[in-house]
């Protein structure tokens, strides 16, 4: 009988593309993704509040995690079953434009940007309720095809790491800061698809 089939394929390892990471992104319907304009952005129309995060330190982490819930019996020293009682989505990185008051408005949750003569402000502290959550999404292209993108969606997502970028005169350390998107479910939409979507486009 033959063998099984190796998989030596380089096309599905992610590398050697730049990653875009963008918030405030519409929340697709049932059964849809993200839709994108020719050149592989967010498409305007679509995504009217589309705003780009900007540069990186050194790009995105993607994590999907799940909390699972074994169940045991005293007869046997193995689990007979278990069930999935967390599901975490992240899009973590280094953010570098952390004067950009219109993306630090997204990364600080419970501020509300304002402009005046000659001045932009992030006030915050005191209480103001639940904070915003935003439809953010990382995407990249495809290493071996570029005029194909893969896409990691949150639809309802929150900065859920606290902000720390260094002002300083010399030396290469820049104002950049850590940040990571949490995903929380929405849940009107179907079972299985509230979180968000990994996706990635392919040759028809």
């Amino acid at each position: 009988m033959p063998g099984s089939t190796l998989n030596w394929n380089t096309v599905n390892i992610p590398r050697g593309q730049r990653v875009e990471i963008w918030a405030k992104l519409a929340v697709p319907g049932a059964g849809a993704r993200l839709t994108l304009h020719t050149d592989l952005t967010p498409e305007s129309v679509a995504n009217p509040n589309a705003l780009h995060l900007g540069r990186t330190e050194d790009g995105a982490e993607l994590r999907y995690a799940t909390t699972l819930a074994h169940k045991v019996s005293d007869e046997f020293d193995a689990p007979f079953d278990t069930t999935i009682e967390v599901v975490e989505g992240i899009i973590a990185a280094t953010i570098m434009p952390t004067l950009d008051t219109q993306i630090m408005e997204v990364l600080m949750p419970g501020t509300t940007r304002a402009v005046g003569s000659g001045y932009e402000e992030l006030p915050f502290g005191g209480s103001i309720g639940a904070p915003s959550k935003y439809s953010v999404a990382a995407i990249w292209r495809m290493p071996e095809d570029n005029t194909k993108v893969a896409v990691f969606h949150l639809y309802n997502a929150i900065q859920d790491n606290a902000l720390a970028f260094r002002v300083r005169k010399s030396g290469n350390a820049i104002g950049s800061t850590p940040i990571a998107f949490r995903g929380f479910a929405v849940a009107s939409r179907a079972a299985g698809d509230q979180t968000g979507k990994f996706w990635k486009q392919v040759t028809v």
